[in-house]
């Protein structure tokens, strides 16, 4: 019987073939369109699934409350780790962890930048990391032991064996090749290449023994079936126990969590990538469902060239519940077929829809749920595209169409006019929304940063560097090419440090105001090309300002006096610091948020980068080749790589250009979907109206008049897409999307009439192009086969 179904299929398919390439085609376009998403979405929702302890793994939130403002951060005090392990039941283990970070390695001639972190060994044990050689056991037990990555390894070593071979790093420390482990994927919260025992770090930074000080990462693996809440409950006021002026507030974060929702508002979780994911998945059922009303349209408008074959079968005993199976049967098919091509298209765009979303995502993954996925679309686009038109068919009186009387479709009619409305509402909100995205981005890109990020570039000081800066600068402007340079404590767009500490006159005792600090030498600030508003610069021997600062705008209206320069400002017993220059606000960290007040310390001892300014109109190419030049010179040994200020600007906006491209494709693709169904439609039109349209032909109807009345349906129907799409993107973007950014745009009418413009443009193109044709025919020919 099934077999007699599906031949019945394919012959209906065959007898309109024209209208079942544009169903397949519609239903392909989405399904492909959906499988993209699926994979993204897989690949989220999967993060970190690489580590098999994945459901006891948690790290250690270090919460701060200042000025009334909680703060959550990843940054915890060194001795913590040892401290919980022994103190609080129900973990297992704990590891420090240094922030990751860039550090030369040589093996002869060959130096390479790899970024790693500095750990525990019981890191290995409580990530379980796949070991190639060496063992998990004592592969950090030596203080000078590095682990290192099968691809870090392979650069280094080719097809040598690494294995107790010795690598060179900075300070011409030697460091002993103890094991290779697996590269890490690229869906986890780690993209290390190396790892070396945490005890390096630490003797290199004596302060984190404090319990004061917040400068490492804390991870902690819990018991199977421990009581977390009784567990955060004993972390909350741990600190007090070890100083009664620490502020902090501990709690454990599983890493389920780490990557959709590790992001805080006041202290409260709030969502992060997850509402994304939660996006693209509704993006996704919105095309498929875009997809399928094509198929309900296309079918329910050949519905007369259905109708004598569904009043045969009535009549030789077909019940409706058989027809309806029948139908089903046809949409079925075509959304397997159309699922087919839908991978072949997936095959062909994944390794460009990688590039775009920086995933390694995988089609033919070893796990059964993608094929699941596929196998599922193919039969939901069947059931509901081929749901209406069943019934809709199967509702036909027999006697009615086996007397060719002419079909009444009222119902079906404004059913397919509702279903091409909301087609292209779906669309146009979807420009709408890529619009006000694209603008939104570019509005945080453009705002005035108080500085200049072209043609600024830095580098890690690595070697001698710090140590010989003076005369690297002085080589560097003998270039010719660098206008100034010097060193700091941070990246210019990112200052980590962060304390609360300070106090001032007239400052209440009961607040503490978080404050950034950084360190810098005398053409630090000018070389960045931050605006001095009063004061002086550092003086160029940085010892004669060891106890003045210089401090931001920010912070000093925070100070509440007409005399800034001159003021003092306290840190605990220590000597007070003179204010000798403030600074005008730039921005820093968060570029959607006004600037947090600063502390500049002139102290180039704890410098850890160089700052280059290159002279305007030079050619960024050889300006490069030759600041490089100058470091593989002056400090041999050691790559030189050189970073731009600007390009880690556009980083920073990464995510929201990510979900402004994919918008935009999505757009695109929903708008050519709805189209292919206008095509169908406009096609079937003219096909109804052709005697009509000889007759006016005749009687001296002009080509363009023609045309207008075929296609001015159709663009009512757009047109009322755009009154129900325009108030709806209005609403959804200015309260949701815009409503998260304090530095936001104000929607214009401009996008609107833009958006609405460009969907009319298209689907006057689409429906032309038939209206056109059908205008143009013989009507002497029309009226004969009429």
């Amino acid at each position: 019987m099934f077999r007699n179904y599906l031949i019945t299929a394919i012959r209906n398919l065959k007898k309109s073939f024209s209208f079942s390439i544009l169903n397949i085609s519609g239903l392909a376009i989405g399904i492909a369109c959906a499988g993209l998403i699926f994979l993204w979405v897989k690949d989220e929702l999967t993060f970190n699934d690489y580590f098999n302890n994945k459901e006891n793994i948690y790290k250690i939130l270090n919460s701060q409350t200042y000025d009334g403002n909680t703060f959550v951060f990843n940054s915890t005090p060194g001795p913590l780790s040892a401290g919980i392990r022994e103190e609080v039941p129900g973990i297992k283990n704990t590891s420090r962890a240094s922030w990751k970070m860039t550090k030369p390695f040589t093996k002869g001639d060959n130096s390479i930048n790899a970024e790693g972190m500095f750990v525990d060994p019981s890191f290995l044990q409580i990530f379980r990391l796949q070991f190639v050689e060496g063992s998990p056991a004592s592969a950090l037990s030596d203080l000078k032991s590095v682990v290192l990555t099968e691809k870090m390894a392979k650069n280094l070593f080719g097809n040598e064996n690494p294995l107790g071979k010795e690598l060179r790093t900075e300070k011409n420390e030697l460091f002993k090749v103890t094991g290779i482990i697996k590269d890490i994927p690229k869906n986890t919260s780690f993209s290390f290449q190396w790892l070396a025992p945490f005890q390096n770090f630490e003797n290199e930074n004596e302060w984190l023994k404090q319990w004061g000080n917040n400068g490492v990462l804390t991870f902690v693996e819990v018991a199977p079936g421990a009581n977390i809440k009784n567990m955060n409950t004993q972390l909350y006021d741990f600190l007090k126990s070890k100083g009664p002026n620490y502020i902090s507030k501990f709690s454990i974060y599983p890493m389920s969590r780490w990557r959709l929702y590790d992001q805080f508002d006041n202290g409260k979780e709030i969502e992060g990538s997850i509402k994304y994911v939660r996006l693209f998945s509704i993006i996704a059922w919105i095309i498929l469902i875009i997809a399928c009303i094509n198929f309900m349209n296309l079918s329910t408008a050949r519905s007369e060239k259905r109708a004598r074959e569904v009043g045969v079968r009535k009549v030789l005993g077909a019940g409706k519940g058989s027809l309806r199976f029948q139908f089903l049967s046809e949409s079925t098919l075509m959304a397997f077929m159309a699922t087919l091509f839908a991978i072949i298209v997936i095959i062909l765009t994944l390794p460009s829809f990688n590039i775009l979303v920086q995933k390694q995502l995988t089609l033919f993954a070893t796990d059964w749920t993608n094929w699941a996925a596929f196998i599922s679309f193919a039969i939901i686009c069947g059931l509901l595209a081929g749901s209406y038109p069943s019934f809709y068919l199967a509702s036909f009186n027999p006697v009615t169409v086996l007397k060719g009387t002419k079909m009444k479709e009222r119902g079906a009619g404004f059913i397919r006019r509702g279903l091409v409305v909301l087609q292209f509402s779906v669309s146009i909100f979807l420009i709408i929304a890529t619009i006000v995205i694209y603008q939104q981005i570019q509005h945080l890109k453009d705002r005035d940063l108080g500085f200049n990020k072209s043609d600024l570039v830095y580098m890690p000081l690595q070697g001698n560097m710090k140590e010989s800066f003076p005369a690297i600068k002085n080589e560097l402007m003998q270039t010719g090419v660098v206008a100034d340079a010097g060193i700091g404590s941070n990246a210019v767009l990112n200052y980590g440090s962060n304390t609360g500490d300070f106090t001032w006159k007239g400052k209440d005792p009961n607040k503490q105001i978080l404050i950034t600090i950084s360190f810098v030498n005398s053409s630090y600030i000018p070389t960045v090309g931050y605006q001095l508003k009063e004061g002086r610069n550092f003086y160029e021997n940085s010892a004669a300002d060891s106890t003045n600062i210089i401090i931001n705008e920010t912070l000093a209206r925070m100070l509440n006096t007409k005399e800034v320069l001159g003021s003092q400002i306290y840190r605990d017993e220590s000597e007070p610091l003179t204010v000798v220059g403030v600074v005008k606000d730039f921005v820093y960290n968060d570029f959607d948020a006004s600037p947090a007040p600063l502390i500049f310390f002139s102290d180039p001892s704890e410098a850890a980068t160089m700052v280059v300014r290159i002279n305007a109109n030079q050619p960024i190419q050889k300006a490069v080749n030759d600041i490089t030049s100058v470091i593989r010179k002056m400090n041999p040994g050691y790559p030189a790589e050189v970073q731009f200020i600007d390009t880690d600007f556009d980083n920073f906006f990464e995510t929201e250009s990510l979900i402004g491209k994919l918008a935009g494709i999505f757009s695109v693709l929903a708008i050519v979907i709805s189209c292919l169904g206008l095509l169908g439609l406009s096609a079937y039109t003219a096909e109804r109206r052709t005697k009509e349209i000889g007759i006016r032909k005749v009687l001296g109807a002009s080509t363009g008049k023609l045309a207008t009345l075929l296609s001015k349906d159709f663009l009512k129907l757009v047109g009322i897409s755009c009154l129900v799409a325009f108030p709806l993107a209005w609403w959804i973007m200015n309260n949701y999307w815009l409503n998260e950014y304090d530095y936001r745009i104000t929607i214009s009418w401009t996008i609107f009439f833009a958006a609405g413009a460009l969907a009319i443009l298209i689907a006057l193109l689409t429906v032309s192009f038939q209206a056109v044709k059908t205008a143009v025919a013989n009507p002497v020919k029309a009226l004969k086969e009429e």
